[in-house]
């Protein structure tokens, strides 16, 4: 065809047709490096940020996002920075992101003007690359978030203040309750005698006016401004409760000696009332005396009498006269008519005296918000114990490509984790195994009641170089070095977030790692194992083949079916972690039920729940249902699973 062509042409069409070669093998490439999980990563600083504030200071707080992509990819991202504590979002927005380009953004975080606790914000970032011809991407979306812990306490002077005023205000509240509690025993006693002979109008007016003040007081401390709280103290108070104290011991006093009074009234009249029958068989005699009797009755019962000393006097005449009477005994029973009196002897012990104040002060603990709940912070071992509010690391499993960055594993359970945040947990992105404890605050992540949930990867090993640490990415380690590692995550978690026990969720190889770890440092510090599509009893050759050609060996070799590592692990038994399978079905894998990577029966562990998640293969290499597992769209069984194991 190309010898009818002008010799001109030939070379044209030649140069044409490299092109053409060239620019498809360039496309092919571009697919393969994609398929091959060379797609888009995201690098977000900082990681997480613990801040401590005193003083009521402003933070700045500065954001920077970069990506790293292949060829001429471009990405779509949407970020948004929340205050969780308050349920709200202070900004937001979506940009493209090209090759090198990068995403800064900076925000002033503020402490509130009162008291101390805890706020929680969450930068979070989700982009996607934008598929075109030298970009053929999944279009998968890449998460990452940084959670910013900002705990704020009282001023210096705030601290030093509190104490003080607490013991003099509660020193307050106790003598304002002991003047509450004897006011309303004399009001007690008033309702039941002669009220016009004591009159209280003057110090129920002082007991409510210092009650009203006090309160204001209370409502300072309440509110948590312990400077104004003491700038309102003085010793006025303390000499106006004395005085109030002093007017109502008086007050007591002079209704004691009434009291008794009245009880010796009461006494005289039922002695008299029990020889009713027999006044009446000395009517010649008594007569007079019942008239006279019945007049004093009157006054007694309408309080129509100066006062009791007066009373008292007329009973005693009248006792004098009954004790002249000759009750002589007559053959019939005659009863005269004597008025029945209506008041009767006062016990002040049988009287209900309460009072509504409350002599002892809140403690005023530290507040921590979480999406708009504010509740004191989890400080308490009952909280910090709850199993429900124990953390949950994500682990993922092994790297289908050895060279790709860790990073690219660690988006595997992102969706997930955001979907775990809209039931409650909160979403503290990837944790890096730091040991420079001294940059975080013990048990900071743990202070809002709501469990955390991380990410983490096992492929970085943390260099110290004079205590400056790097992490260096390490792929090439066999499970017992990674399990290491796991224990380095375990024991951070534990620390920042206060809890003694951690849950794992661990998806394919992270799950043999999670085992392992518990065989090398035992089971106290699992609540929950999960295994996603972990091939407890190995891959079989198949997989293993395809194993060796794209990962790394060793852990190829470890997760082979009857290797010596299996052999070991599976000769360990748990006995005090929980332990939960979650495994793929519906791929033809020669002649074997499983996920595409591993087959059914090799996902199960001896003394484990198993669930089932019913799928299939699709792709090219039919083995896309063991990575679509952690898809909460394709497959939402396994994500109603952990909820429900969560749960129990």
């Amino acid at each position: 065809m190309l010898d009818n062509l002008p010799r001109k042409l030939k070379p044209l069409i030649l140069l044409l047709g490299v092109l053409i070669l060239v620019f498809v093998l360039v496309i092919i490439l571009v697919k393969i490096s994609f398929l091959a999980g060379f797609d888009l990563n995201l690098f977000l600083e900082p990681g997480d940020l613990s801040l401590d504030v005193k003083d009521r200071e402003a933070v700045e707080v500065n954001f920077t996002l970069k990506t790293s992509n292949l060829y001429k990819c471009v990405a779509e991202c949407s970020y948004e920075f929340e205050d969780l504590s308050r349920g709200k979002s202070i900004d937001s927005d979506t940009i493209m992101l090209k090759p090198k380009e990068e995403l800064s953004r900076k925000y002033i975080l503020e402490s509130p003007e009162i008291g101390s606790g805890q706020r929680i914000y969450n930068f979070k970032v989700s982009c996607k690359n934008i598929k075109s011809l030298f970009c053929q991407t999944s279009g998968a979306t890449v998460l990452k978030n940084s959670i910013i812990t900002l705990n704020y306490d009282l001023t210096e002077e705030e601290q030093v203040i509190k104490p003080n005023v607490k013991i003099e205000l509660e020193s307050y509240l106790t003598k304002l309750r002991k003047a509450d509690l004897n006011l309303n025993e004399i009001k007690g006693i008033k309702e039941k005698i002669y009220s016009d002979e004591i009159t209280i109008t003057k110090v129920e007016e002082d007991f409510s006016g210092l009650n009203l003040e006090i309160n204001n007081l209370v409502y300072l401390w309440g509110i948590e401004h312990y400077t104004n709280l003491y700038e309102s103290l003085n010793e006025s108070y303390e000499l106006r409760l004395e005085t109030l104290d002093n007017e109502l011991t008086e007050i007591n006093k002079s209704l004691g000696e009434i009291l008794i009074l009245n009880n010796n009234i009461v006494d005289f009249l039922d002695e008299v009332l029990s020889y009713n029958s027999t006044l009446g068989k000395t009517l010649n005699e008594s007569y007079f005396f019942v008239d006279e009797l019945n007049l004093f009755i009157d006054e007694f019962n309408n309080d129509n009498f100066t006062n009791y000393s007066s009373l008292y006097d007329e009973m005693d005449l009248l006792k004098n006269k009954y004790l002249e009477l000759n009750l002589s005994y007559i053959e019939e029973d005659y009863y005269v008519n004597i008025t029945e009196p209506k008041k009767s002897k006062i016990d002040i012990l049988n009287l209900t005296i309460e009072s509504d104040i409350e002599i002892v002060l809140s403690d005023n603990p530290p507040i921590c918000c979480i999406f708009g709940d504010c509740n004191p912070c989890c400080t308490d071992e009952i909280c910090k114990d709850d199993p429900s509010n124990f953390p949950i690391i994500f682990l993922h499993g092994h790297a289908f490509n050895k060279k790709n960055s860790p990073e690219s594993s660690l988006n595997s359970f992102s969706e997930i984790q955001s979907n775990l945040e809209e039931e409650g947990y909160i979403n503290a992105g990837i944790v890096s195994p730091y040991l420079e404890y001294s940059k975080f605050k013990e048990g900071e992540w743990g202070l809002s009641g709501r469990p955390i949930t991380v990410r983490a990867t096992y492929y970085y090993e943390v260099l110290d170089n004079n205590g400056t640490y790097t992490l260096i990415p390490r792929k090439s380690d066999d499970i017992t070095i990674y399990a290491k590692r796991l224990n380095d995550i375990v024991e951070l978690v534990k620390y920042r977030t206060g809890k003694s026990k951690v849950n794992i969720v661990a998806h394919s190889m992270g799950g043999l790692v999670s085992r392992e770890y518990i065989r090398l440092y035992g089971e106290d510090s699992v609540n929950n194992l999960v295994l996603i599509g972990t091939p407890n009893q190995g891959i079989i050759p198949k997989i293993y083949t395809f194993c060796r050609v794209l990962g790394e060996d060793k852990e190829c070799d470890q997760m082979k079916e009857g290797s010596d590592f299996l052999d070991i692990l599976n000769s360990f038994k748990l006995s005090n972690v929980s332990a939960y399978t979650i495994s793929g079905r519906g791929c033809d894998m020669k002649w074997q039920d499983g996920d595409g990577i591993v087959t059914y029966k090799d996902s199960l562990l001896e003394d484990s729940k198993n669930f089932e998640v019913i799928g299939e293969c699709s792709d090219l290499l039919g083995m896309d249902l063991h990575s679509d597992l952690l898809d909460p769209e394709k497959h939402p069984e396994t994500y109603t699973y952990l909820k429900k194991i969560l749960n129990e």
